[in-house]
């Protein structure tokens, strides 16, 4: 009987480690990307989601923010009446203590050499889940990747501070801007830098640093969060900043009325874990279409 797995990114690595881990055997991978259908990922077949016949599939495992989508997929399938679908808790289904202690003693090298630059210079903060990590007293290597708000005048300052201090063997430096307007951002305005860390992926999640423009218009900052959603924060919340100290020497720029802005992003009670947090829920999140 074989197990699949939905989807060959961060969450279905995830996922798959943690049954690697508890010896669970047959493990394949669906995917959505036809042209990973039939190519070996992680030692095991990716198949596209249009089924092949052959398999006797006991039971398929979903995670992340897209699995109510998986689920109504798999459900629209005539293949997959009988069988098991699994959403992921992603609190339970957990990277092993020893990738959590690998990634956690590699991100600090990392912070500890970029934060000290990044906070004389640019002008930022420590955003979304990394914010609510930071007041949790989480590990932040446990989370798929860290949050910055950059204000947008200060992107291409960034990349250079970070092409020139990071190592091309180490990290590879994405920057993705904005092919059409949308809301405040012009074309090929810098929409977002991602610093990833190369590494083993059978081991573990690499380390991603992910800085997005922000830009004040009137008395908001405004950012795109992604194709469906963006986000409006009032200027009160960027205007004063102190340092949140993490750990080891690290500190991270975050909003000085920094309980009122957890408030504003994940409601009143935003110190409780949620198993499935959606844009829609917060009050900083907005529908690009009704801009």
């Amino acid at each position: 009987m074989a197990n699949f797995i939905f989807g060959t990114g961060t969450d279905g690595r995830r996922v798959f480690r943690y049954l690697k881990r508890i010896k669970k055997k047959n493990l394949f991978f669906f995917d959505n990307d036809k042209k990973k259908n039939n190519k070996k990922f992680f030692g095991t077949k990716v198949y596209n989601f249009s089924f092949n016949k052959k398999f006797n599939v006991q039971s398929i495992y979903l995670g992340g923010r897209y699995m109510d989508d998986q689920f109504h997929q798999i459900k629209k399938s005539k293949y997959f009446g009988k069988v098991k679908i699994i959403k992921t808790d992603r609190w339970k289904y957990v990277p092993s203590v020893s990738e959590i202690k690998s990634k956690e003693n590699d991100l600090k090298k990392l912070l500890q050499k970029i934060m000290p630059i990044l906070i004389k210079k640019i002008d930022f903060i420590a955003d979304a889940s990394t914010l609510l990590g930071l007041l949790r007293k989480n590990y932040l290597s446990s989370f798929s990747d860290l949050d910055f708000a950059v204000k947008q005048s200060d992107m291409k300052k960034l990349h250079s501070i970070l092409k020139k201090n990071l190592s091309k063997k180490k990290y590879k430096i994405l920057i993705r801007k904005y092919k059409k307007r949308q809301i405040f951002f012009n074309k090929k305005e810098i929409h977002q830098i991602a610093v990833i860390e190369k590494c083993d992926l059978k081991k573990r999640e690499p380390l991603n640093l992910d800085f997005c423009a922000e830009k004040k218009v009137k008395n908001y900052y405004y950012k795109i969060a992604d194709e469906i959603f963006y986000s409006k924060v009032p200027e009160i919340f960027r205007k004063k900043i102190i340092l949140k100290k993490y750990k080891d020497r690290i500190f991270f720029p975050i909003p000085k009325n920094f309980i009122k802005y957890v408030e504003l992003c994940y409601g009143n009670s935003w110190k409780r874990r949620s198993k499935r947090w959606k844009n829609s829920q917060s009050k900083r999140y907005r529908y690009i279409k009704n801009f």
